[in-house]
């Protein structure tokens, strides 16, 4: 199966505009969108737009919920993840 990497991040983009406009940008949808992105850039290994999005999402995670909250330590989890891709 075939992914349009490029179709997905143009929607995403597109969500996330009109999230920011809607929510504003520290919005538990807008960290959602932003690791959506981090996985799409993951599987294209661009490693480095990967984790600055996963960042975005972070940031939003702590400052709203907390760092101990599971949503952030999701987000750890797939930093790490980009992080041990790294390595192959």
């Amino acid at each position: 199966m075939r992914s349009d990497y490029q179709g997905a991040l143009t929607w995403y983009q597109k969500s996330l505009e009109l999230s920011e406009k809607i929510l504003g940008k520290e919005h538990l949808v807008v960290a959602t969108i932003h690791n959506n992105i981090a996985l799409v850039y993951g599987r294209q290994k661009d490693y480095q737009k990967a984790l600055e999005q996963y960042q975005k999402s972070l940031e939003i995670n702590e400052k709203i919920l907390g760092e101990d909250h599971p949503e952030a330590v999701s987000v750890y989890n797939n930093i790490a993840l980009i992080h041990d891709r790294q390595g192959e």
